[in-house]
């Protein structure tokens, strides 16, 4: 399957490739849809955020790049939420960071994802 984002946005690739990959994620760590535009968000900040990705100023622009701008307390529960989920981690030093997956999605332009079915050739049988 193909899906082409037609955006010259990193905020909308990123939005759009948090979504799909959501989908295939278990129902308690499904992103919603306010998640994934958060997420988005840092996703597309200049590249002098990638070592400090959710810092103080990080946070900062995220905030007031939305209309009207978001709570800190707000923004704070969403993170939140993320690290729950596994979206993001915190390590040892306290440090928020994303997913090693995530990583990966943000050193490329595009991803393939892969669907496999691993079920034998039997015929389910339910019961009835």
């Amino acid at each position: 399957m193909r899906m082409k984002v037609n955006s010259d946005s990193k905020q909308e690739f990123y939005y759009s490739a948090l979504k799909v990959t959501g989908l295939f994620s278990p129902k308690e760590k499904t992103i919603s849809d306010a998640e994934a535009d958060l997420l988005s968000r840092f996703m597309a900040l200049p590249s002098t955020h990638r070592f400090y990705p959710f810092s103080y100023k990080a946070r900062k622009i995220v905030s007031e790049s939305y209309s009207p701008k978001i709570s800190k307390q707000n923004l704070s529960q969403k993170v939140t939420s993320l690290l729950d989920k596994g979206y993001l981690y915190r390590d040892e030093d306290n440090f928020i960071d994303y997913n090693p997956v995530l990583k990966k999605m943000l050193e490329l332009k595009e991803f393939n994802i892969t669907i496999v079915n691993r079920s034998t050739d039997k015929e389910d049988v339910t019961a009835s």
